[in-house]
């Protein structure tokens, strides 16, 4: 069993908070890291693993409201042939953004359900969120899966999706006055976004109802080999390839920064935030 990284709703997620730069700080972040991730993988849950439901709800985001944004400005900054390449490529990059927004092509908000046999609700449901989602909507996923279905999952999001949005945040934010250049979506995104998840995560509605609908459920790919199939929800939380398992046989057993402390520390401080 190998594990992998990905990052979550991390838009507005940084590590200076906790690093100042200075090797000391380097050590005692990495070894809040370290201790996270342990902890993650004891309280490790498995589940019997026989179904997965892919679902797909459509996203429309607003286009931001600002006149460096608008048509004409991102054109004129394109051809600026005095203007920086990277003042020309954020303006082609908006540009192509909002042609896509102004063709009405939506977003795919995409989840992925893991469920035992005859389950209603999902043990587990990833989300992929599009670009770089704020922390904050993490947690207004999790309530409304709260909301949409009894039963507890375990609800895993993952950011940087279909990324043209650039930034994605939270009303809160946005209220807050946030800008910045790599922000093309405007206020109201997080309604938007709100509407979708219940489509998403409302286990009595199906979003691909249509004739494609039994091809979306997927049988685990194990599940015809007579091998032991579980889900380990902290398998999603940490993973290296460099502290991979070298075979199967360690399967249910692997133990990465319990059992290579060291290793995992010094992969934790090559990371290019902890510089």
């Amino acid at each position: 069993m190998q594990q992998i990284y990905v990052s979550g709703c991390s838009g507005d997620v940084t590590a200076g908070k906790f690093n100042d730069g200075s090797h000391d700080s380097r050590l005692a972040l990495a070894d809040r890291l370290y201790d996270a991730m342990v902890r993650a993988w004891d309280a490790t849950k498995r589940f019997p693993l026989e179904e997965m439901r892919l679902r797909v709800a459509p996203l429309q985001l607003p286009w931001h409201p600002s006149e460096s944004l608008s048509e004409e400005s991102l054109v004129r900054s394109l051809e600026d042939t005095e203007s920086s390449i990277e003042q020309r490529i954020l303006a082609a990059m908006g540009l192509a953004s909002y042609r896509r927004v102004e063709r009405g092509q939506p977003i795919d908000l995409v989840g992925l359900d893991f469920l035992s046999s005859d389950q209603q609700v999902p043990t587990a449901t990833v989300l992929l969120f599009p670009g770089e989602a704020f922390v904050g909507y993490q947690q207004i996923a999790r309530d409304i899966a709260a909301e949409e279905s009894e039963g507890e999952r375990f609800l895993f999001p993952i950011g940087y999706g279909e990324s043209w949005t650039g930034y994605l945040p939270t009303a809160a934010v946005f209220a807050d006055g946030f800008t910045d250049h790599w922000l093309w979506v405007g206020p109201g995104s997080e309604a938007a976004i709100r509407e979708s998840l219940r489509v998403l995560l409302d286990c009595d509605e199906d979003p691909q109802a249509n004739e494609q609908q039994d091809s979306d459920r997927l049988p685990h790919p194990r599940a015809e080999n007579d091998l032991p199939t579980s889900l380990a929800l902290a398998d999603l939380q940490w993973v290296s390839s460099t502290l991979a398992p070298a075979n199967d046989e360690e399967l249910g057993e692997i133990d990465f920064p319990a059992r290579h402390p060291a290793a995992a520390k010094r992969h934790l401080l090559a990371m290019p935030w902890s510089r």
